[in-house]
């Protein structure tokens, strides 16, 4: 049974190469951190090689790293000249909050047992 999924794939995957079809989809990371620029996006073509890759940012390999949160497309064109496009988004998380606050002071002057309480919130 499993033998004829495989085949049925591979026939549609054959179908779709020959009618000259191409799909690029596109796999992301998130910044790791509010403000940050690190985010990163892969490719999955579908389509005849070489592939060629055009990125919203002006990069042409199959994927691109640095990016800061927003919205992003690649472009890719197949040995056939089909062209696929796919529009993204980088997200980043919500600021980490940190809220301190006094508890209770030194007991004396110069003593180093004030107790702080913080508070941290995404």
């Amino acid at each position: 049974m499993l033998r004829t999924c495989v085949l049925i794939l591979l026939s549609v995957a054959s179908a779709k190469l020959a009618f000259g079809q191409c799909v690029v989809s596109v796999s992301t990371i998130p910044v790791s951190c509010s403000g940050f620029c690190d985010g990163e996006a892969f490719t999955t073509p579908f389509g005849p090689e070489p592939i060629s890759y055009i990125w919203s940012t002006g990069a042409t390999s199959t994927s691109i790293a640095g990016l800061c949160p927003g919205t992003y497309s690649v472009t890719m064109v197949d040995d056939t000249g089909c062209v696929a496009v796919s529009n993204f988004e980088i997200f980043e998380p919500a600021p980490i909050v940190v809220a301190a606050s006094l508890v209770s002071g030194p007991t004396l002057p110069g003593a180093c047992d004030a107790v702080i309480e913080y508070n941290v919130t995404e």
